[in-house]
């Protein structure tokens, strides 16, 4: 109950920050705190804080409204969207009978999260929840990563759980599984049909009391002519399906996202969070994020480091192909007038623009097709284009 000219003015001399200053700062933040003042405190710095947090308490209430629900481990469910209202309803359903599932969706979309819901709903909540990328590993290591191994020693055997084992009674989601080797497949079928599994090297079998889970950004109708998935696998698995919208069908999400995603990584990195500009907030609606939840956090990582907006929204297009398409249509209509116009040798602006236009377009195409292929992981894009990670990076954030 003090009254604020209570408090002494600070000097300019105190502007210097103190490094241990900054290191309590930053860890305070770290450990949770909303913000963190300084002695002597100034009357307008003061009265700063206390109206941003009379706002982050509105921003928290609404973060924790019934549509944002928590399910462990950093992960959550929002359902805003009637699109995602309905796949939460599938869920809950799914979750009641102990059958598989297959959730189909573009990279980045939020497929382990359905997983994750399906379990929590699910009898096997109160146990394991697993997840195996079947991309991220060559055969071998996949095998042992799902059935484990037995390492001989002079003193006899080691046993090393694979995560079928790991898992019993909870559930496992097999991501990516048109990448598993054909070979596994057929012992995950196996798994699926007798409910056990006989391990590399050993004649007694393993019972297995686990939920399988299955995901895929894949076409699956191509990934079976391809022969990259086996048939009865897929047909066992889909009968059951779940598929997952990208976020450009539920734009109704991004304010919350942004909002909860700076909260979360500001936290992270020990730093207050940015207020985003309605410019900002616009560019964000109108983008097409073709790396769903994973571009939007490293739009958002990048918004709280860097500090610049301008920078940050380099890779956004605003209303994308609208602008694109009379962009072009008014290049293509002008640029006779203006070839006829120019100057022997001399290369009409628009002509610059457009070629100009066109290279940036196929550039941007390669890459996204790239990085979907990869799950939005830039490193592997890298590798699969022939270019430097930093060059890849520039070109997409």
């Amino acid at each position: 109950h003090r009254d604020l000219h209570s408090f002494p003015t600070r000097r300019s001399s105190d502007l210097v920050c103190d490094p241990k200053d900054a290191n309590r700062q930053k860890e305070a933040t770290r450990l949770g705190a909303k913000d963190v003042l300084l002695r002597p405190l100034s009357e307008s710095q003061l009265e700063s804080v206390i109206r941003r947090h009379l706002g982050t308490a509105n921003d928290d209430a609404e973060m924790a409204s019934e549509d944002l629900e928590s399910l462990g481990e950093d992960e959550f469910f929002l359902s805003v969207s009637p699109a995602m209202q309905q796949l939460r309803a599938q869920a809950e359903l799914l979750a009641q009978a102990d059958v598989p599932v297959l959730i189909l969706g573009e990279p980045g979309s939020g497929k382990g999260t359905v997983a994750r819901l399906i379990h929590q709903k699910s009898v096997h909540s109160g146990f394991k929840f697993l997840r195996v990328n079947c991309a991220e590993m060559p055969a071998d290591l996949l095998e042992i990563e799902l059935f484990g191994r037995e390492n001989g020693s002079s003193n006899g055997s080691v046993k090393a759980l694979g995560k079928l084992e790991m898992g019993q009674r909870g559930t496992i989601l097999l991501d990516e599984i048109t990448e598993m080797p054909l070979a596994l497949q057929l012992r995950i079928l196996k798994v699926l049909h007798e409910r056990q599994f006989v391990r590399s090297g050993e004649a007694k079998p393993v019972d297995v009391d686990v939920r399988i889970l299955a995901a895929s950004s894949d076409k699956l109708d191509q990934a079976l002519a391809e022969k990259r998935l086996n048939p009865d696998l897929y047909y066992r698995l889909s009968a059951f399906t779940v598929n997952v919208p990208p976020l450009r069908q539920r734009k109704e999400e991004i304010k919350i996202l942004l909002r909860y995603l700076m909260h979360k990584l500001a936290k992270y990195y020990g730093l207050a969070p940015r207020e985003f500009t309605q410019s900002a907030l616009d560019a964000c609606q109108n983008h097409s994020w073709l790396g769903n939840l994973k571009e939007l956090e490293t739009f958002v990582k990048r918004y709280l480091i860097a500090g610049d907006e301008e920078l940050s929204l380099t890779d956004l297009e605003v209303g994308s192909v609208g602008e694109n398409h009379r962009s072009q249509a008014n290049v293509t209509g002008n640029s006779r007038e203006e070839l006829e116009a120019a100057p022997d040798g001399a290369i009409p602006k628009s002509l610059k623009s457009m070629i100009q236009s066109v290279r940036w377009e196929t550039e941007r195409n390669a890459i996204a097709a790239a990085l979907e292929k990869t799950g939005w992981n830039r490193k592997a894009a890298a590798r699969l284009l022939g270019v430097s990670y930093r060059t890849d990076r520039k070109s997409v954030v």
